[in-house]
């Protein structure tokens, strides 16, 4: 807790090696007054406030001067805190007075006094009010309520923790390829547009009529060239409109009238070539004829 400071009622120091004697002047630089020195409580701590300890008039302490400083019996530990306050009672007529007798200017200004001095002890414990001014060890000691929840680290956990989980879902959007956002940082209303290829959506291919293939993420129209397409087959004759590969070559073939001659009617064949194309142009065969014997 912050140390004690006092306007009108008291004093708190922290103490020296060796010190005893402690002037009776307020922290904010006013002498502490009083009625009767019953009035004036001497308390100490050595945890920085957080427990103290009272201290007897003329046992734990005595007025070295009564208008001006007390005197401890003892010094206190080096740093502790030593609180000097006064505390006037208001819980019954201080002064009393006798019917019929006459009032002095004294009694006037004892009981003004007294009045002041109540008065100033509450400015001064509202700047220091602590929860044992209250009656309650500390806050948590105060009942839970509408009007009197405080902060806690522990209270707000333990509401985080009776929380269920909440899915966020998409935090940010990204970039893919082929794929354009606005804004770029993906924050916010985002736009997404396709640039077309790897997933992103392809665009429509021109619609001129002609025929067009997909090369590097685009439409590219198709050549159509306008000359026959040959194949690869091995031939010569450029004239036919097909080609047959390995074309055979058709000699000239013997005539009956030789092969008779020859005295070889039984075994020799008549066509000498063999026909290895699957297909072929019947009017580019060498015709076969023949002799009557």
């Amino acid at each position: 807790m912050a140390i004690p400071s006092y306007e009108y009622s008291g004093v708190c120091y922290i103490t020296t090696a060796g010190q005893t004697t402690f002037a009776l002047t307020t922290t904010g630089g006013n002498a502490i007054g009083y009625l009767e020195s019953k009035h004036i409580k001497v308390r100490w701590s050595d945890d920085a406030g957080n427990t103290w300890n009272s201290l007897a008039l003329n046992t734990g302490f005595v007025f070295t001067n009564p208008a001006t400083s007390i005197t401890l019996t003892s010094a206190l530990t080096t740093g502790a805190w030593l609180d000097i306050h006064r505390e006037t009672p208001a819980t019954e007529d201080y002064i009393k007075f006798n019917e019929g007798s006459l009032l002095t200017a004294a009694q006037l200004n004892e009981f003004d006094t007294w009045q002041l001095y109540i008065d100033q002890e509450i400015l001064d414990r509202v700047e220091n009010l602590t929860a044992p001014d209250i009656n309650l060890a500390n806050t948590d000691d105060l009942p839970e309520g509408s009007t009197n929840l405080y902060y806690t680290d522990a209270r707000v956990q333990t509401v985080i923790d009776a929380q269920p989980v909440v899915d966020v879902g998409v935090t940010k959007i990204k970039a893919g390829n082929n794929v354009s956002i606005s804004p770029t940082s993906g924050v916010g209303e985002v736009t997404i547009t396709a640039a077309g290829g790897g997933g992103g959506g392809i665009p429509e291919a021109p619609l001129s009529g002609g025929p067009y293939g997909r090369q590097s993420a685009g439409w590219t129209e198709l050549a159509i060239p306008p000359a026959q397409v040959q194949s690869d087959w091995s031939v010569t004759d450029t004239s036919s409109v097909a080609y047959i590969k390995h074309k055979p070559s058709i000699p000239s073939t013997p005539t009956l009238q030789e092969v008779t001659e020859q005295g070889n009617t039984t075994d020799r064949d008549i066509t000498v070539a063999d026909i290895t194309a699957t297909a072929f142009r019947i009017d580019q065969l060498t015709a076969i004829t023949s002799t009557s014997p």
